[in-house]
């Protein structure tokens, strides 16, 4: 079934209270594994987060009872974000997440980067037309989900649109939702996103693979 999804976001600072892990039922920690390129900064980011219960709980700061690896190697812990976290040059195809906790349980999980995702050749938008706009790289698969972000400066917004079909290899700009454009230029991206398993505990977690493509600054046209 074809899902699509456009939509207007307006960023939102959100904080949460940040607890040490030892003080939870263990079996309660939800973990959040992620391995996220940018193109922009042609850099890879493997992050781990633990949340109390699920993915809206509160943030927990692992005790020194528990540990986390990175592809054997002990990650910085990022206090303004909560997460933990080790950065690579370029790409870095899949990551290796070892994390023991209190009760000296252990959980082995390795995520791979979403396939590689690119804008074409574009240097406009036609601002009064449906335009089809199909991306470099593989056509979706199960489990992915892909999304083509423009960022409109002048409103402080994004316009997302979203397809999780199989199959589709691009988007459709829809005229109405483009009308909602105020500037004359605007920057562009494309994201994809990879859900795999993941070995957690009862409360469970995610572990996602993220390619974000370069940005670029297009100018928006109009025919008439």
């Amino acid at each position: 079934m074809k899902k699509l999804l456009i939509f207007l976001v307006l960023i939102v600072p959100f904080s949460c209270r940040k607890e040490n892990s030892e003080k939870v039922n263990q079996d309660e920690i939800w973990t959040d594994y992620t391995l996220i390129y940018s193109g922009d900064l042609n850099s890879t980011y493997a992050r781990v987060s633990f949340k109390h219960h699920d993915a809206n709980g509160e943030g927990l700061v692992l005790s020194n009872k528990s540990e986390i690896k990175i592809n054997n190697e002990s990650p910085s812990f990022e206090s303004t974000y909560r997460w933990y976290e080790k950065v690579y040059i370029g790409v870095q195809s899949s990551a290796n997440f070892s994390y023991t906790n209190t009760d000296d349980k252990s959980f082995q999980n390795t995520v791979e980067l979403a396939p590689s995702i690119q804008l074409p050749e574009i240097d406009s938008i036609f601002k009064d037309s449906t335009v089809a706009l199909n991306w470099v790289g593989d056509a979706i698969t199960a489990n992915e989900l892909i999304a083509f972000v423009l960022i409109d400066e002048a409103l402080d917004a994004k316009l997302v649109l979203g397809s999780d079909t199989i199959g589709r290899d691009g988007v459709y700009l829809d005229k109405s939702k483009l009308a909602l454009i105020a500037s004359d230029s605007v920057t562009i991206h494309f994201e994809r996103w990879l859900n795999q398993e993941v070995s957690g505990t009862s409360a469970g977690g995610q572990c996602v693979g993220h390619y974000i493509s370069s940005k670029k600054k297009v100018k928006v046209v109009s025919v008439n």
